[in-house]
């Protein structure tokens, strides 16, 4: 999923092509968090996402250095 990543650094925009037609997905805010109490599933599309324990876990990506990435859980 394009916008399933969490980071520092906001997603590229990109354009995809569909009968010809281009349709252009702008760039994203930087998503440094995940909450487990978030909403990851929907059943409008219930083969995309994840239907979580939402027990209050988050995890924060604090720094990204190459491939190496500090996060906080709590």
């Amino acid at each position: 999923m394009y916008d399933a990543p969490f980071g520092l650094k906001k997603t590229d925009s990109m354009t995809l092509h569909h009968n010809s037609q281009a349709m252009t997905i702008s760039s994203r805010p930087a998503q440094p968090i995940f909450n487990d109490t978030d909403q990851y599933w929907f059943s409008s599309l219930p083969n995309h996402g994840v239907i979580l324990p939402a027990l209050g876990v988050q995890i924060k990506v604090q720094e990204i250095s190459g491939t190496t990435i500090k996060i906080k859980i709590s």
